[in-house]
């Protein structure tokens, strides 16, 4: 989380990007610490909302970091 957080902010002009970067940013932000229920949430909620960001654009550590949180958040979903 803290990874994802620390590479989307290392990314100039994040914000900029596209009208949901601002809310992935804010986020991980929060997640980071954040009790553990509403860290689930909120990594869950930054996942989805950089799933529309475009990968060329946000820069290869901040598109690994969180395609690692997406795969981490997958793998610890409860499956029904």
């Amino acid at each position: 989380m803290a990874a994802a957080h620390r590479d989307v902010i290392a990314v100039d002009g994040w914000d900029a990007l596209h009208p949901r970067a601002g809310l992935v940013r804010v986020g991980l932000e929060l997640a980071v610490s954040a009790p553990p229920g509403a860290l689930y949430e909120l990594a869950r909620q930054a996942v989805e909302d950089s799933s529309g960001l475009p990968a060329d654009e946000i820069g290869p550590e901040a598109a690994e970091a969180l395609q690692k949180l997406a795969l981490t958040l997958e793998a610890s979903t409860p499956k029904m």
